[in-house]
């Protein structure tokens, strides 16, 4: 009777710790898939990137080249110019200001709507969240841009192709006038 009860013993306790490994490696996958948007892609704060729209190949551009607060953000054919490149700078908590080179004000949906269609402009940084994106890859090699207070993305108005191209935000259809491809300027 003695090795039965210790026999049942050591089964409990086998159990008990075979449960409690399936609980570490279970918290371990799921830890591995929750990274931040700031881990989850290769973006270097100090070097300078032209954001190309994957529908048209057209350059995120801040329209005449203005230093203006409440400029319109827009696509037009790639020229290179300051008002054409972006430094992707993290914020500190998964998200990324994109601030305009010639300008050194960032990417921000117009007077912080969370209306779709909302127009996409240049402001200075005051650190709202209407000024603030998660960069996540989709896999092909571009991007979605998504606001931090909307939950919704840079868009190119109606997908026009023609300069110029507005942007506002829009939830996310997987469409390519919602998908960017990130590459350093020359």
């Amino acid at each position: 009777m003695v090795n039965v009860l210790k026999s049942l013993k050591f089964h409990k306790n086998w159990v008990i710790a075979l449960g409690i490994s399936f609980c570490f490696v279970l918290l371990a996958i799921v830890g591995a898939g929750t990274k931040s948007a700031e881990a989850a892609v290769d973006i270097d704060p100090a070097a300078i990137y032209n954001i190309i729209a994957k529908h048209s190949g057209k350059a995120l551009d801040v329209r005449n080249g203005s230093s203006d607060d409440g400029a319109a953000i827009q696509t037009w054919t790639y020229n290179n110019r300051g008002n054409q490149q972006w430094r992707i700078v993290p914020t500190g908590d998964g998200f990324y200001k994109i601030v305009a080179v010639h300008s050194g004000k960032v990417l921000d949906v117009a007077d912080g709507s969370y209306a779709n269609g909302a127009y996409i402009n240049q402001w200075s940084d005051n650190g709202g969240n209407n000024q603030r994106w998660s960069i996540e890859p989709l896999g092909d090699g571009s991007y979605k841009i998504t606001a931090k207070h909307s939950g919704k993305v840079l868009d190119v108005k109606n997908g026009r192709t023609d300069d110029p191209a507005f942007l506002h935000q829009w939830p996310f259809q997987n469409t390519d006038n919602q998908k960017w491809f990130l590459q350093r300027a020359n």
